[in-house]
């Protein structure tokens, strides 16, 4: 299994590497080709703030933090298993229905439009809450789902070009 793995002709040591780190993406449930793509864009988007922003280091490393912020939060998350977030579905959208009203009733007023909630220690939009509550539902429907093989894929593409 370890030579399928690292291939063969590696050493005994780039094996142990590589099932080290992909026992730890496995143990904290994260997919790695996933991750590498969000720190790409992360990276990226970094160094374009960087650039924009007449090379201010300070406002390079606030981002920065944030970023470092938001990576903590995903690997939180991460740990919720799928059960649990299956049953909050409900209960988050119903959040953010709340939420929103209370924008309508009690929102402040930014650049022209009523959409933050002011909490005192933070403010935000509860529509970045809505945009998870509204596809939570179809994440128990595609977990239900039988998987799909490749043949049943090339079936549907054949009779939808058919179609067109």
């Amino acid at each position: 299994m370890k030579a399928e793995i690292a291939g063969p002709g590696s050493s005994s040591r780039a094996q142990r590497t590589f099932t080290l780190s992909g026992r730890l993406l496995e143990a904290l449930h994260i997919d790695g080709p996933l991750l590498l793509a969000v720190l790409a864009v992360c990276v990226a988007g970094l160094v374009v703030l960087f650039s924009a922003a007449g090379e201010d280091l300070g406002v390079f490393l606030r981002q920065a933090a944030r970023v470092g912020l938001a990576l903590g939060v995903l690997l939180l998350v991460a740990q919720i298993p799928p059960r649990i977030l299956r049953a909050a579905s409900p209960w988050l959208y119903a959040l953010g229905v709340l939420l929103l009203v209370a924008v309508a009733l009690v929102g402040d007023v930014a650049m022209g439009a009523q959409r933050w909630l002011d909490l005192g220690v933070i403010r935000f939009q509860p529509s970045e809450i809505m945009k998870i509550a509204v596809r939570a539902p179809g994440w128990s429907t595609i977990a239900r789902c039988p998987p799909i093989s490749a043949r049943s894929w090339r079936w549907r593409w054949r009779s939808w070009c058919r179609s067109c």
